[in-house]
């Protein structure tokens, strides 16, 4: 699995190292033991990770604050897949990293996803940002071209997503969201219902990043299913969608302006009032562990997401 050859969580360095299923289990052990060394260090330093300092909502006091209109929020750790290129030859030394997504547009996106979700009184907010990272040693430009084409291309998309599972599903108070430079032909983001297996993450591809995107999988990750969906998605004021996927989005579409429709237009979308207490139902149930009362400790809101990733960036 190329992209998750380093995994650097604050001065903490973690490596998998080969495609095979012995290296999954060691990317477990690894992972486990760079949980738990984070875990130590933050009870030592006040930093790190939140959930020693607050505890998630019971589903008692989750209803209650929903019912009293108060905000509620959703850690998330946000794993960014970088590549550090070595440029080695006779006469200098350069290194260059190369991230998954423009962090200014992360940022962005970020911010639209609380204004989709304020509706629902939920405020996503920074818990971690955690380069994944490969390095790559080159002695040439077209040789830094060449391998950056080969690392995009030769990836183990199967053990890359039972790997972020697995790093999902290690703190199940926070959500995972996956940043990474590509899911596979015409894929922008997945997500999983909450009630499915490993649903604990989110993967976007960042170069795809697109408006609404991050809002959309977390639509699914609180439980909502595609207007468009066979059948029907369960929802009282979301007609059914076409059952061309060719007019999906379109004015066609009874739900083009929905968010949990495909669309490439950048107009203004939003969820209804239907799948907004959908999703309440959803926070109430199988999503209790990843919501906080009030802001977790150590915390930071995406407006600082632009210079967390930059700030990061600097260090590899």
């Amino acid at each position: 699995m190329t992209s998750f050859n380093k995994l650097l969580s604050k001065n903490n360095l973690q490596r998998y190292p080969s495609q095979n299923s012995s290296a999954i289990m060691n990317a477990i052990k690894l992972i486990c033991a760079g949980f738990l060394f984070t875990c130590i260090a933050a009870c030592k330093t006040g930093h790190g990770v939140c959930a020693i300092d607050c505890s998630p909502l019971s589903a008692t006091a989750l209803v209650d604050r929903i019912h009293h209109g108060q905000r509620l929020y959703v850690p998330v750790d946000v794993y960014v897949d970088c590549f550090i290129f070595e440029i080695s030859s006779d006469s200098e030394f350069k290194k260059v990293v190369v991230c998954s997504v423009d962090p200014g547009k992360l940022t962005e996106e970020f911010n639209q996803l609380n204004l989709s979700f304020s509706d629902l009184n939920i405020e996503f907010v920074i818990h971690n940002i955690i380069p994944v990272t490969q390095e790559l040693c080159v002695s040439s430009a077209q040789e830094f071209e060449e391998k950056w084409q080969a690392a995009i291309v030769d990836r183990n998309l199967q053990d890359e997503e039972t790997l972020c599972n697995i790093v999902a599903n290690l703190d199940k108070s926070v959500c995972s969201l996956f940043v990474q430079f590509d899911l596979g032909p015409n894929v922008s983001g997945l997500s999983k219902l909450p009630y499915w297996e490993n649903c604990h993450g989110i993967r976007v591809c960042g170069p795809r990043l697109v408006k609404y995107l991050l809002a959309h999988e977390f639509g699914h990750y609180f439980g909502l299913m595609h207007t468009f969906h066979p059948g029907g998605d369960n929802i009282f004021d979301t007609p059914n969608g076409p059952a061309d996927m060719s007019l999906v989005g379109t004015p066609a579409d009874p739900n083009c302006s929905n968010i949990m429709t495909y669309t490439f237009e950048d107009s203004e979308r939003s969820f209804t009032s239907g799948q907004i207490d959908m999703m309440r139902r959803f926070c109430m149930g199988f999503r209790v562990g990843e919501i906080y009362g009030d802001m977790p400790n150590g915390c930071s809101r995406p407006e600082d997401l632009n210079n967390l990733i930059n700030n990061i960036l600097d260090k590899l």
